[in-house]
Protein backbone atom coordinates (compact mmCIF):
# COMPACT_ATOMS: atom_id res chain seq x y z
CA UNK A 1 0.00 0.00 0.00
CA UNK A 2 1.53 3.33 -1.01
CA UNK A 3 2.32 5.91 1.60
CA UNK A 4 -0.59 8.24 1.96
CA UNK A 5 0.49 11.70 2.81
CA UNK A 6 -1.51 13.71 5.24
CA UNK A 7 -2.52 17.10 4.02
CA UNK A 8 -0.63 19.98 5.54
CA UNK A 9 -2.50 21.82 8.23
CA UNK A 10 -4.16 24.96 6.96
CA UNK A 11 -3.36 28.32 8.40
CA UNK A 12 -5.95 29.31 10.93
CA UNK A 13 -8.01 32.30 9.89
CA UNK A 14 -8.73 34.92 12.51
CA UNK A 15 -11.89 34.40 14.49
CA UNK A 16 -14.97 35.99 12.90
CA UNK A 17 -15.44 38.56 15.64
CA UNK A 18 -11.97 39.98 14.99
CA UNK A 19 -12.59 40.18 11.21
CA UNK A 20 -15.92 41.92 11.76
CA UNK A 21 -14.37 44.47 14.10
CA UNK A 22 -11.57 45.25 11.60
CA UNK A 23 -14.05 45.71 8.75
CA UNK A 24 -16.26 47.86 10.97
CA UNK A 25 -13.28 50.08 11.79
CA UNK A 26 -12.40 50.36 8.09
CA UNK A 27 -16.01 51.32 7.29
CA UNK A 28 -16.02 54.03 9.96
CA UNK A 29 -12.68 55.37 8.69
CA UNK A 30 -13.83 55.52 5.06
CA UNK A 31 -17.26 56.91 5.87
CA UNK A 32 -15.79 59.66 8.04
CA UNK A 33 -13.68 60.96 5.15
CA UNK A 34 -15.10 63.97 3.33
CA UNK A 35 -15.63 63.53 -0.39
CA UNK A 36 -14.03 66.28 -2.51
CA UNK A 37 -17.36 66.96 -4.23
CA UNK A 38 -18.73 68.16 -0.86
CA UNK A 39 -16.40 71.18 -1.13
CA UNK A 40 -18.32 72.51 -4.16
CA UNK A 41 -21.73 73.67 -5.28
CA UNK A 42 -22.46 72.15 -8.70
CA UNK A 43 -24.52 73.89 -11.36
CA UNK A 44 -24.99 72.77 -14.99
CA UNK A 45 -24.03 75.26 -17.67
CA UNK A 46 -23.89 75.45 -21.48
CA UNK A 47 -21.12 77.27 -23.32
CA UNK A 48 -20.70 77.84 -27.05
CA UNK A 49 -17.93 76.25 -29.03
CA UNK A 50 -16.90 76.18 -32.69
CA UNK A 51 -15.72 72.81 -34.01
CA UNK A 52 -14.96 71.25 -37.38
CA UNK A 53 -16.41 67.87 -38.26
CA UNK A 54 -13.53 65.52 -39.22
CA UNK A 55 -15.75 63.74 -41.76
CA UNK A 56 -17.34 66.55 -43.84
CA UNK A 57 -14.85 69.31 -42.80
CA UNK A 58 -17.65 71.82 -42.09
CA UNK A 59 -17.28 74.19 -39.14
CA UNK A 60 -20.35 74.84 -36.99
CA UNK A 61 -21.20 76.36 -33.62
CA UNK A 62 -22.25 73.93 -30.90
CA UNK A 63 -23.54 74.23 -27.36
CA UNK A 64 -21.32 72.24 -24.98
CA UNK A 65 -22.57 71.04 -21.58
CA UNK A 66 -20.33 71.86 -18.61
CA UNK A 67 -20.65 71.45 -14.84
CA UNK A 68 -19.64 74.59 -12.92
CA UNK A 69 -18.15 73.75 -9.50
CA UNK A 70 -17.97 76.73 -7.15
CA UNK A 71 -16.14 76.43 -3.84
CA UNK A 72 -18.40 76.59 -0.78
CA UNK A 73 -17.83 79.32 1.79
CA UNK A 74 -17.23 76.85 4.66
CA UNK A 75 -15.66 73.42 4.93
CA UNK A 76 -18.22 70.60 5.46
CA UNK A 77 -18.69 69.23 8.96
CA UNK A 78 -16.76 66.09 9.83
CA UNK A 79 -13.61 67.21 8.01
CA UNK A 80 -10.22 66.31 9.42
CA UNK A 81 -6.86 68.08 9.01
CA UNK A 82 -6.21 66.53 5.58
CA UNK A 83 -9.59 67.76 4.35
CA UNK A 84 -8.87 71.28 5.65
CA UNK A 85 -5.64 71.38 3.64
CA UNK A 86 -7.44 70.15 0.51
CA UNK A 87 -10.23 72.70 1.02
CA UNK A 88 -7.67 75.47 1.14
CA UNK A 89 -6.18 74.41 -2.21
CA UNK A 90 -9.30 73.78 -4.31
CA UNK A 91 -10.40 76.34 -6.92
CA UNK A 92 -13.57 77.08 -8.86
CA UNK A 93 -13.61 75.18 -12.15
CA UNK A 94 -15.65 73.84 -15.06
CA UNK A 95 -15.83 70.14 -15.97
CA UNK A 96 -16.89 69.27 -19.51
CA UNK A 97 -19.82 66.83 -19.51
CA UNK A 98 -20.10 66.33 -23.29
CA UNK A 99 -17.43 64.14 -24.86
CA UNK A 100 -18.76 64.03 -28.38
CA UNK A 101 -21.06 65.97 -30.70
CA UNK A 102 -23.32 65.26 -33.67
CA UNK A 103 -22.40 67.20 -36.81
CA UNK A 104 -25.14 69.62 -37.84
CA UNK A 105 -24.33 69.09 -41.53
CA UNK A 106 -23.74 65.37 -42.05
CA UNK A 107 -25.25 63.97 -38.84
CA UNK A 108 -22.21 61.89 -37.88
CA UNK A 109 -21.02 61.73 -34.30
CA UNK A 110 -17.49 62.95 -33.58
CA UNK A 111 -15.37 63.40 -30.48
CA UNK A 112 -14.65 66.92 -29.21
CA UNK A 113 -11.06 67.51 -30.38
CA UNK A 114 -9.94 69.19 -27.14
CA UNK A 115 -8.05 67.37 -24.42
CA UNK A 116 -9.16 69.92 -21.82
CA UNK A 117 -12.08 68.54 -19.88
CA UNK A 118 -11.35 70.72 -16.84
CA UNK A 119 -10.92 74.50 -16.98
CA UNK A 120 -10.22 76.71 -13.96
CA UNK A 121 -12.47 79.78 -13.89
CA UNK A 122 -9.52 82.08 -13.20
CA UNK A 123 -8.14 81.12 -16.64
CA UNK A 124 -11.38 82.27 -18.32
CA UNK A 125 -11.41 85.73 -16.72
CA UNK A 126 -8.71 87.18 -18.99
CA UNK A 127 -10.11 85.81 -22.25
CA UNK A 128 -12.19 88.02 -24.57
CA UNK A 129 -15.89 87.29 -24.91
CA UNK A 130 -16.87 85.20 -27.94
CA UNK A 131 -19.95 87.29 -28.74
CA UNK A 132 -18.10 90.34 -30.11
CA UNK A 133 -18.55 91.38 -33.76
CA UNK A 134 -15.58 91.03 -36.08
Amino acid sequence: MPNAQCPEPRAQSPEPSRVQSISALAFVWYSSRVDERQFFTEKPEQRPGRFQCPRCRRTNDYSIKWMRRTKKSQIPSGADERDRVLFGKVKDHLIRVDDDLVCKTCGKRFEIPSQRALVFLEELEGLPQEDYDE
